[in-house]
């Protein structure tokens, strides 16, 4: 039987891994028992985050600069600025896994399934849609996470993930943008598509 835990254990997760050691040592230890005791003292923990969900952004012409381009590309512009606007549509369905360590205070994530699709169109002309977030890049700064993604050389997008808890890694603001690359460089303002998300140990 597993010895008690002591009065003056404060960390639950160094406890645990203190009568599971107790444990071994008095009876031996299964294979089972030792991955218990890896992951219980290890300060490493796994998050699955499922994001479902649809946006449309607006302002994909708010951060041009008219005056870097040429004439025949600035007239092409100034015929469609008016109705650029509400042009992205993005729908989110993918599995985000985070793998933390508290004690190092380090974080990893990637896109663990799914993906998204954009559609982006013209004036309402056009339409053209490309699936994202299949193998994306991903940035790292201090306390966000941000990954990106493109398709035909055109549609892009950024999803950024905003650190709320420190080290813990547990509770995150989503946020979204849509850009494209070519033959102009635009993108929207960021747009929050979840706030104080908080995540469970699977």
């Amino acid at each position: 039987m597993p010895p008690k835990m002591p009065k003056t254990c404060f960390f639950r997760t160094l406890c645990m891994g203190m009568m599971i050691l107790g444990a071994c040592v008095d009876e031996g230890c299964t294979d089972e028992a030792l991955h218990v005791l890896q992951r219980k003292t290890s300060y490493r923990t796994s998050f699955d985050f499922h994001l479902e969900k649809t946006v449309t952004l607006t302002g994909l012409h708010d951060n041009f600069n008219i005056d870097t381009v040429g004439d025949s590309i600035r007239d092409i512009f100034n015929s469609i600025r008016d109705c650029v606007d509400s042009s992205a549509r993005l729908r989110f369905a993918m599995w985000i896994r985070f793998l933390v360590d508290t004690a190092h205070c380090d974080v990893n994530a990637s896109v663990n399934s799914g993906s998204a699709v954009m559609t982006i169109s013209t004036c309402g002309h056009f339409p053209l849609s490309a699936t994202l977030f299949r193998g994306p890049g991903v940035q790292y700064d201090t306390d966000t996470i941000t990954f990106s993604s493109c398709a035909h050389d055109t549609i892009c997008s950024d999803l950024r993930l905003v650190n709320k808890a420190g080290c813990q890694y547990n509770v995150w603001d989503v946020k979204t943008r849509a850009r494209s690359e070519q033959p102009m460089h635009l993108f929207t303002p960021w747009v929050t598509l979840l706030t104080n998300v908080t995540l469970s140990e699977f």
